[in-house]
């Protein structure tokens, strides 16, 4: 209940943010985990799923380097709330975090592109968006399944010329 927000919010305003790593940021499992029942359930209403995505975000900016597996989370507890739309926006604000990107939400940003990518009219700009960050963060070794998603993709769409330009710099990569 409140008691154990009220410690919760205390704790998180005592670590200065990108002290923590992804174990330690993992520590707070629990804490999302209730908040997300919580929100689902709607007890509490819209203001549960507003402290939920405070929570979410705050955890984040507690690690050095940020949690995939929370950030991917966050995007999962997004879309059941609040459909692709709340994926776009979860998106948008972990990218924004990260400016620069980071190796690790390699994982988040290929998990947005299977949703955003799996609606009947995707934002073709965000998917491209996202695959370029996934490229540009990625190790050598995954680079190349990501280039090919990104380039079927693209001849998905019917645009053979920049699944073809995709490929030519996957050749050079």
């Amino acid at each position: 209940g409140g008691s154990v927000q009220a410690v919760v919010d205390e704790a998180l305003d005592a670590i200065p943010s990108g002290s923590v790593g992804p174990v330690l940021a993992r520590l707070w499992q629990p804490v999302l985990e209730e908040h997300v029942v919580a929100a689902l359930q709607e007890v509490g209403g819209r203001s549960v799923r507003e402290t939920t995505h405070a929570l979410f975000m705050r955890v984040i900016e507690l690690g050095a380097v940020p949690d995939s597996t929370v950030c991917s989370q966050y995007l999962a507890w997004a879309v059941l709330v609040e459909g692709s739309k709340g994926a776009a926006r979860v998106f948008h604000r972990v990218m924004e975090l990260v400016k620069g990107g980071t190796s690790v939400l390699v994982p988040f940003i290929l998990e947005f592109v299977k949703i955003e990518s799996s609606k009947p009219h995707p934002d073709l700009a965000l998917v491209r968006q996202a695959y370029e960050a996934a490229l540009r963060d990625a190790h050598d070794e995954d680079a190349g399944a990501i280039f090919g998603a990104y380039a079927q993709f693209e001849e998905e769409r019917g645009d053979s010329a920049k699944a073809g330009a995709i490929k030519w710099r996957a050749k050079g990569a």
